[in-house]
């Protein structure tokens, strides 16, 4: 899997080896790649490779859990493979754009996906934009009552 250029030097991450690893701390950045990175700031920088609404990380498990996951039993309660899910972290965070396939664990997928979640800094509803998030959940519930 190639690293693609751009998206190397948002992560700053020069030396990731395949296969995936953690970086040492001497090479680590500060803030390396997508995990822990502002929601807002990922997809802004995502947007320089194409028309994106969220993530390539938050697309491709969606997708892949749509495809092969809605009847597994447990999904997101099961915990996937820790040390697949640390190696996808890894892949993502240096820029790379792994590929499920029918290999692939949907929980470990699951699993990354809660990963990526958890660790952003703040949450997918902004504190910012709490209030209007609200104030438009109270005008769709007031319209669905009028008919």
């Amino acid at each position: 899997m190639g690293l693609m250029p751009a998206a190397r030097a948002f992560s700053s991450c020069r030396a990731c080896p395949r296969p995936p690893c953690h970086l040492p701390a001497c090479c680590a950045p500060a803030a390396p790649g997508i995990f822990g990175q502002r929601l807002e700031d990922t997809v802004h920088h995502e947007r320089k490779f194409g028309p994106r609404l969220a993530p390539l990380l938050v697309e491709q498990c969606v997708d892949f859990i749509r495809e092969r996951g809605l009847s597994e039993e447990g999904l997101f309660r099961m915990p996937g493979q820790a040390n697949l899910v640390r190696d996808l972290q890894d892949s993502f965070d240096c820029g790379e754009k792994p590929l499920f396939d029918s290999t692939t664990d949907v929980h470990t997928v699951a699993s990354l996906l809660k990963l990526y979640l958890r660790e952003l800094p703040e949450p997918v509803i902004p504190f910012a934009r709490y209030e209007d998030f609200l104030s438009c959940a109270q005008l769709l519930t007031k319209d669905e009552g009028e008919g």
